[in-house]
Order: structure tokens, then C-alpha cells, then sequence
């Protein structure tokens, strides 16, 4: 009852900050524990409110040095206790007092903290910084990671500081200061932006509702760990690029991205796989980006976001697919293999192999394809529990995109009772329809 109290409490000055900030949603932010209350705190106001009450009011959550995966610290403090520096406590009364703190079990390591899977890649955003020095930090805890990395800009600076693993230490603590950085204190309402890139997670997001809200690049794992169609699904694609990775390695392999379902939910499994195989992406993905003629401007504004937001490296190409293989080939001649978004039910894609060289009379790299196999409803069953952002377009019905001169809302989902007319892609249930929005070729 304390809980809920405090947490409806919480609902209502978010509500008030909204009315009173000209209805503009609110940044929550959390610091170590405050992470995992606020990761509570959302769950709890959807439960209560609905997914459309966190869209409308909350804009970003910043989870600081969240304690996801525990602390290796906190065994000590059980084991033996933990004085903190007080000259006043002995080693008994320490134990005691860890013990006793209501803390101390969220604190303790738990799941498979040093060999986990789990894959939270990078966090990005802004928030708004009063008159006090703002500083950020973070914490990693588990192995396999050599660098925390934080980049961002502020007042039209651009800063970036990054922390080291040492002498074998598993800690890598960071501080970044606005007033010490640029010798005068930031005023209210200058916004900061930040972007955070870490190996493995200890920064997370809650588990949003499925529409492109918060959740963060752990899901990938979490979700592949489940025995279900969808998880066994994910792991396979995953052994897909592992295998890819095995033969070419991570750079010797770029990425093929439209902005469309298919290659989004590739670029989210490669990212993770990169990061599961140690990589922390701080090097630019090569990314072929075959432009379609009267592009939609939502798919060019979504291939803009993901390019910034994952480092993309855009090779943009007008034309066949054909002839933007041969261009990134003559840039990046390292390149073997590209991984490619299409599944057996595309034009042209039904007797393709998971890996499958090019045609003799095209340029030569190795095609990846970890989602051949997938079905209408896996790909969005799996976009939306990964809960990672979509192109807009599929917000208002379109399900397969071609341009703006041969596509339009599938007609499957016509719906005159909403705004826009049209249910979003992912209430398609009959995947066999899912072009009907395209217009036919004709002979």
C-alpha cells in the first residue's frame, strides 16, 4: 500500500509538471537504485494508466548506473559487512547494518552476471538541466567490457570522455561536469544532449508497451532465452550472424537498410550479436542504403535517426541493390558478406540459403540472411516485444513500402473508426496480404 501510494502520489506531480509545462511529456531520470524504482514506477503506471497515459507524459527515461545485474560489492557487504568509511562502526556493527539494509537484496549479483548475453548497446537522448552542476556517471560491473564511452554536446560543445578497464578491475566509474567543462553553470531549461555506449548492460529501460517506447537491446537475449516459436526463432537468426561472424568477422561485414520492418528488426539482431561477440560498435557499421525513388519522407527521416542513433555508416546508392553492392564493394573491399532483411516469401527469396553467395554476374560478397525463415507475425511479434522505435509509416497502415508512387495503406486494416482510417501493420493477421498496399507491376 506504501508503495502504491507513493507511486499514484508520483503519477499526479508528473500530471501537474505536464499541465504546468505547457503540456509537454516529462524526462524521468534515475540515479543506481532511483533506476530500478523509476523501472518500477513505469511498469506500475502502465499497469494503472495504460501504455497511453506513459506516451503522452513521459518523454525519456535516463537510467544512470542502474544496479540491473547486481553489484559484486554487495557480496562483501553481506558476507562481511562494509563500514563506508565511518570511524565509528566496528566490523560487527557493519555486518549488522548491511544486513539490514532493505537494499541489500537488489544489490546482490544475480543471473549469469559474468558470461550474460545480455546486450544493452547504447542510450541516447536529452534532458533538461537546471542551475546546479550537472554531472553524470556510470558503473560496469561485468567482464568482457573495455570501455564505457559517453559523447554528447551541449551549448554547441561537444564533449566525450571514456573510462578504461585497468589492472583487471571490473569497475569502470565516469564523471562528466558541465560547469568544470565550460567554466559557467547551465541555466534552467538548456537542454543537454547524451549519448552512452556501454558493452553490456547496466544502464536499462523499462519494458514498454510494444510501439517503440524505452525498451532497450537486452530484450534480444531475454527474448531468445524463451522457449518459445519466437524465441527459438531469434536463436537461430542469431547463430546465423555468429556463423557470419565466425567466417568474416564483425568488420568484414556490413548491413543492408531501407528503413523498412524487415531490415530493421536485422539491424537490431546484428547490433546485438556484435555486442554479444564483444564488439562495442564504436566503429561506424558499413550500411548500404539503396535509395527508392520518390522515397517516402518518413522512411528517409527514420534511416536518419537509426544512422545517428547506431553509428551507421551510410553508402547511398540510387538504383538496383545490384549496383549499390558494386559501390560499397570498390569502397570497402574488405567486405565478405552483407547481411540482408528479406524472408522466403519475398519476390525472388524462396529457394535462397540462410548464407548464399551472390550470382556470378553480380559483385561478389556472401548474403546473410538471418530472418529467411520468419513469418509476417514473427518479425512484428518480435518488433514489438523488443519495443525498439518502427518507421512511422507502419503506424498508419502500410505494411510492405515500396514508394510514394506504387504504395499505400494495406486495405486489410481500413478502419473508419480511428484517426487516420487505418489500424497499424502489426493488427495485419493474415500475413499472406501483407502487399496488398502495393500496387501490382504491370506486365
Amino acid at each position: 500500500a506504501e508503495r502504491d501510494g507513493y507511486f499514484s502520489s508520483l503519477v499526479a506531480a508528473i500530471e501537474q509538471l505536464y499541465q504546468t509545462n505547457n503540456n509537454k511529456p516529462v524526462v524521468l531520470f534515475g540515479h543506481s537504485m532511483g533506476s530500478a524504482c523509476a523501472n518500477y514506477f513505469l511498469n506500475f503506471a502502465r499497469q494503472q494508466m495504460g501504455q497511453g497515459w506513459l506516451d503522452v507524459h513521459i518523454h525519456t527515461y535516463v537510467a544512470a548506473g542502474g544496479p540491473w545485474l547486481g553489484a559484486l560489492k554487495a557480496i562483501r557487504s553481506a558476507v562481511v559487512g562494509e563500514d563506508f568509511g565511518l570511524p565509528f562502526i566496528n566490523t560487527s556493527e557493519a555486518l549488522l547494518m548491511c544486513r539490514s539494509m532493505g537494499s541489500g537484496a537488489w544489490l546482490l549479483p544475480r543471473g549469469p552476471l559474468l558470461a550474460s548475453p545480455i546486450v544493452y548497446v547504447r542510450e541516447e537522448g536529452s534532458w533538461v538541466v537546471g542551475p546546479v552542476t550537472a554531472s553524470f556517471t556510470t558503473e560496469s560491473h561485468v567482464k568482457n567490457t573495455d570501455t564505457v564511452t559517453l559523447t554528447g554536446s551541449y551549448r554547441k560543445h561537444t564533449f566525450k570522455t571514456k573510462s578504461d578497464r585497468s589492472q583487471g578491475s571490473h569497475v569502470w566509474p565516469m564523471r562528466f561536469q558541465v560547469a568544470s567543462a565550460h567554466a559557467h553553470q547551465p541555466q534552467p531549461s538548456e537542454i543537454m544532449h547524451f549519448k552512452v555506449l556501454v558493452g553490456r548492460s547496466h544502464i536499462g529501460g523499462w519494458e514498454g508497451g510494444g510501439e517503440g517506447k524505452g525498451c532497450t537491446l537486452n530484450t534480444v537475449y531475454t527474448l531468445a532465452e524463451e522457449d518459445t516459436k519466437l524465441g527459438r526463432r531469434i536463436r537461430h537468426s542469431l547463430e546465423v550472424l555468429q556463423r557470419a561472424i565466425d567466417l568474416y568477422g564483425i568488420h568484414g561485414i556490413s548491413l543492408s537498410f531501407n528503413g523498412g520492418k524487415d531490415c530493421t528488426l536485422v539491424l537490431y539482431l546484428w547490433v546485438a550479436a556484435c555486442v554479444k561477440a564483444g564488439d562495442l560498435l564504436e566503429d561506424p557499421i558499413h550500411t548500404l542504403y539503396v535509395l527508392e525513388h520518390f522515397c517516402f519522407t518518413e522512411i528517409q527521416e527514420f534511416v536518419d535517426s537509426c544512422a545517428q542513433r547506431f553509428n551507421l555508416d551510410l553508402i547511398t546508392k540510387e538504383g538496383t541493390i545490384k549496383e549499390g553492392l558494386g559501390t560499397m564493394l570498390g569502397k570497402y573491399p574488405e567486405i565478405k558478406g552483407v547481411i540482408i532483411g528479406a524472408r522466403h516469401t519475398d519476390p525472388f527469396y524462396g529457394n535462397m540459403d540462410e548464407l548464399q553467395m551472390t550470382d556470378e554476374d553480380w559483385p561478389q560478397v556472401m548474403r546473410i540472411h538471418p530472418i529467411l525463415q520468419w513469418s509476417y507475425q514473427n518479425v512484428w511479434e518480435c518488433l514489438l516485444r523488443i519495443g525498439e522505435p518502427v518507421c512511422e509509416l507502419y503506424k498508419k497502415g502500410y505494411t510492405s513500402v515500396g514508394n510514394t508512387h506504387n504504395t499505400h495503406p494495406n486495405p486489410a486494416l481500413r478502419n473508419e473508426s480511428i484517426e487516420g482510417g487505418y489500424d497499424p501493420a502489426w493488427k495485419l493477421t493474415d500475413g499472406t496480404l501483407e502487399r496488398a498496399g502495393r500496387d501490382k507491376k504491370k506486365s
